[in-house]
């Protein structure tokens, strides 16, 4: 009986031991590997999505440059201005609304209020999409007051952004109704789809189309991209397996809420990149996710806001 006690423990004390090393050894590599890397500058270009709930906003910092693509819902403008302040921002060259749903414009306001905005660019919207509210018509009228510029995307235009560009991949498909007979659709698949490069690092965003128009945009888009936002937060309607693939992205993000009442992400969406062994990081998770562009560093924070640095190259 002692001999098995002392087998036990000796058990124990030998895994704890190889424990401790594989900790060791871990922290090791990391710190070699950031080393390698160089220094990472949290003030320098970087593209952040924010963690804003059952919402998207990701904000794009090169050269003391910015651009802000969708701005949250309800409730969230103070979290964006927050994040914006702490960056010192006086400036957004290029605000970008994907598509008029208020998870993606709530704050846009409260931006325009705030900060000096370069151009508004929203979608190329058919005389069945345009939105009839309050907040559309106060764009227009700011618009026709010289107090904002507003520019309608149109494909293959760019927009400059510190060191990189926006481009618009695909202005606006304007389902007609045979095609999408569910109005809440239609508007989704207004999304403007928009990439931001800089040197070898790229990103994509599609807003909330759905795979219908990912299907018939495959030959616009870009091969191998370094971050792409998952369409309309994770959904199964989005995010097909044509589109991932011909994005191959080294990175997913999925902006949404926990316990979202949309059970994004779905399911099915979360089984084809486990699958595919894809590499991707859900906001209500990690809390805001940024990647240092220059350095291909990703840096995260956890739900209690601790600072993780993980090298991505």
């Amino acid at each position: 009986m002692t001999e098995r006690k002392n087998t036990s423990r000796t058990i124990k004390i030998l895994t704890a031991a190889i424990g401790l090393c594989c900790v060791l050894l871990c922290g090791f590599f990391a710190v070699y590997l950031l080393k390698d890397n160089g220094t990472v500058d949290l003030n320098g270009d970087t593209l952040t999505i924010l963690n804003v709930g059952q919402a998207k906003c990701a904000v794009i910092q090169s050269d003391g440059r910015y651009a802000v693509i969708d701005a949250g819902q309800d409730g969230n403008a103070g979290d964006i201005l927050t994040y914006l302040e702490s960056k010192n921002v006086t400036r957004i060259d290029v605000l970008a609304i994907t598509h008029f749903h208020t998870d993606h414009t709530s704050a846009v306001k409260a931006l325009l209020d705030k900060y000096e905005v370069g151009v508004l660019l929203i979608p190329n919207l058919s005389a069945e999409n345009t939105p009839a509210t309050k907040f559309f018509e106060m764009l227009i009228e700011m618009s026709e007051d010289g107090k904002l510029s507003i520019e309608t995307a149109q494909k293959g235009e760019e927009y400059n952004v510190g060191n990189g560009k926006i481009k618009v991949l695909a202005d606006t498909v304007n389902s007609t109704e045979a095609e999408c007979p569910e109005s809440d659709k239609r508007i989704n698949n207004t999304s403007i789809c928009l990439s931001f490069t800089q040197g070898d690092f790229v990103y994509v965003e599609t807003g909330d189309a759905e795979s219908d128009v990912e299907k018939r945009i495959l030959n616009d888009i870009p091969k191998n991209v370094t971050v792409f936002n998952a369409s309309h937060h994770g959904s199964g309607d989005s995010n097909c397996k044509e589109f991932l693939d011909r994005l191959n992205p080294e990175n997913i993000t999925i902006s949404c809420g926990k316990d979202n009442k949309y059970n994004h992400p779905s399911e099915s969406f979360l089984k084809l990149l486990n699958d595919e062994h894809r590499r991707y990081y859900i906001t209500w998770q990690c809390g805001d996710i940024t990647f240092s562009i220059n350095q291909k560093t990703l840096l995260k924070t956890d739900e209690n806001e601790n600072q993780k640095t993980i090298h991505i190259a």
